[in-house]
């Protein structure tokens, strides 16, 4: 009679186990040893990360593990390394900077008398956002593009912008990223929109083509291609509704809200046409001064991060060490680089915390820059 496979994995098993039994204490020990590295690290001033060290030893690691099992071996020894590096920065106290940056930041988002601006027109996704964030009593302006958002806060012509940076079901925005990771403002809050699109135009419109940007295009793809209409791609989904609305042309409409289709007189043809139901867009609050609110929730960082092999890995894991969770990242390619790459990061977490802290100041001192772009609250 043959045997199960567990009566086969048994024995492997039992070896395994037994090894483990080892690893455990001695893994223990290594932690120890880099307790009192990171001591007399601190009495000598000696940053925590030597590159040198680490690629003499992982080569020699690689060499003697063989090419079957090289590449693996060295995996190993490097996340042993990076955890060993990460416990040591615990034991520094290199956290100044960002205890200076929260004590001098405000806890409240001042919104009194305040200019806001977003792209678009009246009736626009970000106009709610805006509204929903600041009041519908707040002083909210418009501009045609969304890099004007930014050049008027550079130039002092605007206190906060008001940007769409992500749709559950078409993704990110990209043009939004690159400029955030460009300027580099704070972002000091974020707001869900629910976005329920309908196809609106003058009335008895024989429609051929429908303008809408290109993010509500691509959310409401399926129903564009069953109705059979030509897509056209616009600013913005109110400046379509607007567009259609001042046009001669019969054979228009516009992907837009039911709130911009009512501001500029337009008939609704057909209401929630996007092909998600759970469609919500995530905009973002920026402006150049800091605010961290106290209940702050999430924090986003610009990593430049070396473009060798897994590098990328051995800093993501860090998150992971800290127990924080990643919502978000984007990378970008550094301009005049060779296929070099900076990253935006999204993670929970509040910046008073003192393992949060800590893994901001280990990520500043060892990679090639950082930038903390903010922590703030979504609502």
């Amino acid at each position: 009679m043959s045997k199960s496979v567990a009566e086969l994995l048994g024995p492997v098993r039992t070896d395994i186990d037994a090894i483990d039994k080892e690893l455990l204490p001695l893994f223990l020990k290594r932690m120890d040893c880099s307790r009192r590295v990171a001591e007399i690290k601190i009495a000598n001033n000696i940053p925590v990360l030597n590159p040198e060290r680490e690629k003499q030893i992982l080569d020699n690691i690689r060499e003697k593990a063989g090419e079957e099992l090289g590449d693996s071996a060295v995996a190993f020894y490097a996340a042993v390394m990076g955890i060993s590096r990460e416990y040591q920065h615990r034991f520094m106290d290199g956290t100044e900077h960002f205890k200076t940056l929260i004590d001098s930041a405000s806890v409240i988002v001042e919104k009194e008398n305040k200019k806001i601006l977003c792209q678009g027109v009246e009736g626009a996704y970000s106009h709610a956002a805006a509204q929903e964030f600041f009041g519908k009593e707040a002083d909210i302006n418009f501009c045609p593009q969304f890099a004007d958002v930014f050049s008027a806060i550079e130039n002092g012509e605007a206190d906060f912008g008001v940007v769409p940076v992500e749709n559950s079901a078409a993704g990110s925005v990209s043009d939004v990223y690159s400029l955030i990771m460009k300027y580099r403002y704070y972002i000091v809050g974020a707001v869900n929109v629910s976005v329920r699109h309908c196809l609106a135009t003058k009335k008895n419109a024989e429609i051929k083509t429908v303008y809408s940007h290109p993010q509500a295009l691509n959310q409401c793809k399926e129903y564009i291609k069953n109705k059979g209409f030509e897509p056209r791609q616009y600013s913005n989904t109110a400046a379509a509704a607007k567009f259609v609305s001042e046009s001669d042309d019969n054979t228009i409409a516009a992907i837009c809200s039911l709130s911009a289709a009512e501001k500029y007189g337009l008939t609704v043809i057909e209401n929630n046409i996007q092909d998600s139901k759970n469609n919500t867009t995530r905009f973002a609050v920026i402006c150049k001064t800091p605010v961290f609110p106290e209940n702050a929730d999430k924090i986003s960082l610009i990593l430049n991060i070396p473009n060798t092999p897994g590098s990328l890995y051995q800093t993501l894991e860090r998150f992971a060490m800290n127990g924080l969770n990643l919502t978000k990242i984007e990378s970008r390619p550094i301009k005049d680089s060779n296929f070099d790459y900076e990253f935006y990061l999204d993670f929970t977490g509040n910046i008073r915390d003192e393992n949060v802290m800590k893994l901001m100041e280990s990520l500043s001192a060892e990679l090639q820059s950082m930038t903390f772009l903010g922590n703030y609250c979504e609502i």
